[in-house]
Order: structure tokens, then C-alpha cells, then sequence
């Protein structure tokens, strides 16, 4: 379970740093997007799946989401002049709860916490 959000944010990494070593700019883009997107979506499921204080920990990163999609929405509603770099807003949060998340599931790992024996 935990092991394929891991393998997705590792594998998103992996792509992007061979498209930046190779010089590959569609498949660098392609591997940010995939590891922002995961890295927005992914604490939902972690919230959803984990207990106890992972689910905790998870829940400080969902938290994040929302407060910073609701910052957006309020100030743009406020003065629609402000947030206009609203996506890189988003991929830099995408990349920390990415971080993040992939540190919370090495955790898991390393402390034993999701083997299900």
C-alpha cells in the first residue's frame, strides 16, 4: 500500500533527474508534475489509510493543502491582481508534502509500523 505512493514519489524523481542530466525538458516537466500532483494528493491517502500518529502527521500535511488552497481563493477573491504566481505556490507545497510524505513512509518502513505481521 504505502509502497506504491514511495515508488510513485521515487520513481517521479527518478525521471526528473534523468531528464535534467539527459536534457530531456518534456520528461523533466512530466516528472515535477507527477511528483506535485502525488505530492497533493498523496496525503489524502495517507490520511485516509494510516492510524495513530502517522495518520496525525499525515493529517498536518492535508492541513496545508487546504489552508493554502484557501489563502488562494480568499486573496484572489480579496484583490484578483494578488496570487498570480498561484501555481508555484502549489508545486512548491506539491514538493514538500512530496518530501515530506516520502520521509513519513521510509519512517514507516524503517520503524516497522505497516508490516502487516
Amino acid at each position: 500500500a504505502m509502497n506504491r505512493v514511495a515508488a510513485v514519489v521515487l520513481s517521479s524523481l527518478a525521471v526528473l533527474l534523468g531528464a535534467v542530466v539527459g536534457g530531456r525538458v518534456v520528461l523533466a516537466v512530466l516528472g515535477v508534475s507527477a511528483g506535485v500532483f502525488g505530492g497533493l494528493l498523496a496525503p489524502w491517502w495517507a490520511l485516509w489509510r494510516w492510524r495513530g500518529a502517522w495518520r496525525l502527521a499525515a493529517g498536518v500535511l492535508v492541513a496545508l493543502i487546504v489552508f493554502t488552497a484557501a489563502r488562494i481563493v480568499l486573496g484572489v477573491r480579496a484583490d484578483p491582481t494578488s496570487h498570480n504566481l498561484w501555481p508555484f505556490e502549489l508545486l512548491i507545497l506539491g514538493v514538500f508534502n512530496a518530501a515530506a510524505l516520502l520521509g513519513m513512509a521510509l519512517l514507516r518502513r524503517i520503524t516497522g509500523v505497516d508490516d502487516p505481521s
